[in-house]
């Protein structure tokens, strides 16, 4: 699975945790599913979470929403043990995958909140 894959996927509405899953096992973190397959199912999940909420109502809760914001200070703050060592995977994912523009609904939100 290649990252273009994954954003073509994400641009179409159709990308799956179980996507997200192998492309961060074969080519981004694969030391992570040796050591620790649940922690990567775990990571997998949230950047599934930060896709969905890139086109729908989601709720991200503190953690994603700091990563989300590239608030790397809260993101630490509300990292579990597992995203604390996996804040990396994220940024990878989001640099690798996510379309062009993933953010725009953050900017949206901002300026409905200055109204």
């Amino acid at each position: 699975m290649m990252a273009e894959d994954l954003t073509q996927a994400w641009a179409d509405k159709k990308l799956t945790p179980e996507q997200i899953h192998l492309y961060l096992e074969t080519c981004i973190a694969p030391d992570m599913a040796r050591e620790n397959s649940v922690g990567l199912v775990h990571v997998a999940d949230l950047c599934h979470h930060l896709y969905l909420w890139s086109w729908q109502q989601y709720d991200l809760g503190s953690f994603l929403t700091a990563v989300k914001d590239n608030n790397l200070s809260n993101a630490v703050m509300y990292a579990d043990d597992v995203n604390k060592t996996a804040l990396w995977i994220y940024v990878a994912f989001l640099y690798n995958v996510a379309p062009s523009g993933w953010q725009k609904r953050n900017e949206v939100k901002k300026e409905e909140v200055q109204l």
